[in-house]
């Protein structure tokens, strides 16, 4: 058959996904690519411009942090009009206590947070929107084949009951070619069904309208090249977001602690006070005020001890989110190597095994030498194979994919505000 043909060469040529010809040609209607759905996706996902505005805000938040204190001002007329010890006074903390930078700081780590945050929610949408495409190609190439096995199971049909017309075969025979025939047509129903399900999703996690429709699909191709346990459990502890907003959470409660202990040390603001401004002012004049915050009734060393206890836990937290990244590299990492040597049977194996089959089955139907049954069976053989084939193709994509989300390895610099 020139399907089982074309789809045995195009295995033997590379480990890509299969392209079925029943899509319209590439020369008139451009290929969607899996970037192109990153793309869309990251382009009209509402929770990127979210992220955006908060990423915005912590910066705005740092620039507050930085600043100087606002001056405190007081005004406080005569009533009586015998006058006031100060009718007005303007005083400007310096902050030379720390709390300013220990402020900055703060603000630094809850940025550093955000930002991490920030860009795990941006691999998570895009390892989902990946998954999404190679379940849409999964869905298509089944539905390819079903297709393909149904014009075959209409001319083995057509061939046996002219076959039985004529004497040459029993009734049985067009009996259980019918039967194929229906279930052949139930399965493009079911797989069409299975397509529609996964274009709609495709369209929700792309952020376009379920009606929209999906192009060709783009053949994606699969490095052969072993991926190094070390070099991945490396590039995740240094790239996973989840690590780097532990520390930044580390950082934030080492800040606190900085920022504790700075309101307990002594700080000066100069002044300019005047006892009567109505009139002009008099008995003005310029003074240095010198705050000593020493007593402290048990608050500020409470504080003190609980942030450095957050920030031991802190500490922890880190240790544990490093076994944890490490843990789950490892199990994808084994996820990519079985997905690989699984398909690496197919090309020059099980999908050559399965045509040879296939092939000797139909021509000794067609001699009379073998039965219905047996070339039903080989044919079933060579469907399962060539499903199996395409589940074994989108499983590999899909690991490489769960690879470069646990590893952190898509590069989010390129879409800004979010990763700066």
């Amino acid at each position: 058959m020139k399907f089982y043909a074309q789809l045995l060469i195009a295995a033997g040529i590379s480990l890509c996904f299969l392209s079925f010809a029943h899509a319209t040609p590439s020369s008139l209607v451009s290929e969607f690519t899996v970037d192109e759905a990153v793309t869309l996706a990251l382009k009209n996902t509402p929770q990127i411009l979210a992220l955006s505005h908060d990423i915005a805000g912590a910066k705005h938040a740092l620039k507050a942090a930085g600043a100087l204190a606002n001056p405190d001002i007081s005004y406080t007329p005569s009533i009586t009009g015998d006058g006031s010890d100060t009718e007005f006074m303007v005083q400007q903390p310096l902050e030379i206590n720390g709390t300013r930078a220990a402020r900055t700081g703060i603000a630094h780590a809850e940025l550093g947070i955000t930002q991490a945050q920030s860009v795990s929610t941006v691999r998570q949408i895009v390892f989902e929107t990946k998954s999404a495409y190679f379940e849409l190609m999964r869905a298509r190439n089944n539905l390819a084949l079903y297709q393909d096995l149904l014009t075959t199971d209409q001319n083995m049909d057509q061939l046996t009951r002219t076959s039985v017309a004529l004497g040459s075969r029993p009734g049985l025979d067009a009996l259980q070619s019918g039967i194929e025939l229906v279930r052949a047509q139930q399965q493009v129903t079911v797989g069409q069904g299975a397509v529609d399900r996964a274009e709609d999703a495709l369209n929700t996690v792309t952020g376009m309208p379920e009606s929209a429709q999906i192009r060709p699909l783009a053949g994606t191709s699969l490095s052969s090249l072993p991926v190094s346990d070390t070099s991945a459990v490396a590039g995740a502890l240094t790239q996973r977001s989840s690590i780097t907003a532990a520390v930044a959470a580390k950082e934030l409660e080492r800040q606190n602690v900085r920022a504790i202990r700075a309101e307990g040390e002594p700080d000066i603001a100069p002044q300019y006070r005047a006892t009567r401004v109505s009139g002009g002012a008099r008995d003005a004049g310029f003074g240095l005020a010198i705050v000593l915050p020493f007593i402290d009734y048990g608050s500020r060393r409470e504080q003190l001890k609980a942030a450095n206890e957050r920030e031991r836990a802190a500490d922890s937290r880190i240790a544990a989110t490093r076994a944890e990244v490490n843990d789950e590299v490892a199990q994808v990492l084994s996820r990519v190597q079985g997905a690989d040597a699984v398909l690496a049977d197919y090309p020059h194996g099980l999908l050559a095994e399965a045509k040879s089959l296939l092939d000797g089955s139909e021509l000794g139907y067609k001699d009379g030498k073998t039965s219905i049954i047996a070339l039903l069976e080989a044919e079933r053989t060579y469907q399962t194979v060539q499903s199996e084939y395409i589940d074994a193709q989108v499983n590999a994509a899909l690991a490489r994919a769960d690879l470069e989300r646990a590893t952190g390895s898509f590069d989010v610099t390129q879409f800004k505000g979010i990763s700066q």
